[in-house]
């Protein structure tokens, strides 16, 4: 068994950061300020561009703030948070939920509706019977997977302003799209501080406004979805985000078959057909949850729906015979360099 941790999208800027945990450099009349954290079990990566140091300091310590601040609601793993307990509520929740939690929800749910429910908040229950987070991970037993199906409905999800109401046995799961709206908020942070440009990439998560140091659009890696220390290409990101889904995020492998964690709501097994998607969209959040729609519907359903998405390009790898193939949108083409 292999398991690796998320390495989808590298920064082109990388260079500059280093092994280090903070740095800073002046670039023309503006301070850069650079730091590293460990969160959302994930290194994230913050960048501040703004004109003096006191500025830069003050955007990009709210900005880590803020990250740090998803342990409190968007993680369904930790006991504290409080996706955990709405879903510790065994005969069901019904209550009022906080500003994060609404929007979040609001958020998946949404991208839930526009994919028939390729994308599920409810996926939870599957989740935890894979374990792919644990020290070893089997394939769960079919008739073990077909008991918690009926749970995976997002249909069932009640959400009236901040009110919320789950039916018995139901769990959500917010992973794959709290990580983005994080993202979304720390850039947000970073803007009202002060700064003139950011950039912050988490994991397979990246998003940017404004201009790079030395001008012009934030140019971020793609990475290769089987060669970890290689890019497949390189794309410009201009007041976008970007965000990709892999099957060598998380996953083991058993008798020769890699089972991974973007698990298909309709079967409750890992999805099958690409090996990974990315999405450029306006926001982290909406590019987060739909990386994970598109690789659970597969190539052709995949790429027709991105294309009906006009805010939406994306970038679809597979292989055949071991060779990794590609589609993407025209718009996503237009920008993307390939690296040999």
């Amino acid at each position: 068994m292999r398991r690796f941790l998320p390495l989808l999208v590298l920064l082109m800027l990388s260079l500059l950061i280093g092994c280090s945990s903070e740095s800073d450099e002046a670039s023309g009349d503006s301070v850069v300020l650079q730091t590293r954290l460990f969160a959302m079990d994930t290194v994230v990566d913050l960048t501040v561009v703004a004109p003096d140091e006191a500025t830069a300091r003050r955007a990009i310590d709210e900005a880590a703030r803020t990250i740090q601040s998803i342990q409190v609601w968007g993680s369904a793993d930790d006991p504290a948070s409080e996706t955990a307990q709405i879903n510790a509520v065994a005969e069901g929740y019904s209550g009022s939920v906080s500003e994060d939690f609404v929007a979040t929800l609001r958020i998946a749910l949404d991208v839930a509706v526009s994919t028939a429910g390729a994308f599920d908040p409810t996926i939870r229950p599957l989740v935890e019977l894979w374990n792919f987070s644990g020290e070893s991970s089997t394939v769960p037993p079919a008739e073990e997977l077909a008991e918690l199906l009926p749970l995976v409905n997002y249909r069932q999800v009640e959400l009236v302003d901040d009110k919320l109401t789950l039916p018995a046995g139901y769990r959500l799961d917010l992973g794959a799209v709290a990580k983005g709206y994080i993202v979304d908020l720390a850039l947000q942070v970073m803007e009202e501080n002060g700064a003139t440009a950011g950039l912050v990439s988490a994991g397979g998560d990246v998003a940017g406004f404004g201009e790079r140091p030395t001008g012009g659009a934030w140019i971020i890696g793609i990475q290769h979805p089987r060669l970890p220390e290689q890019l497949f290409g390189a794309l410009p990101l201009n007041n976008a985000a970007v965000a990709t889904s892999g099957d060598y995020e998380r996953y083991f492998e058993l008798d020769g078959v890699r089972y991974h964690h973007l698990l298909d709501p309709a079967t409750g097994s890992p999805a099958r057909g690409l090996t990974s998607v990315t999405v450029l969209a306006p926001t982290c959040a909406e590019a987060d949850a739909w990386a994970t729609a598109v690789f659970v519907l597969g190539l052709e359903a995949g790429l027709a729906l991105l294309e009906e998405q006009s805010e939406l390009e994306g970038l679809l790898l597979y292989e055949v015979e071991g060779q990794l193939q590609q589609l993407m949108t025209a718009g996503f083409s237009d920008k993307l360099e390939l690296i040999e």
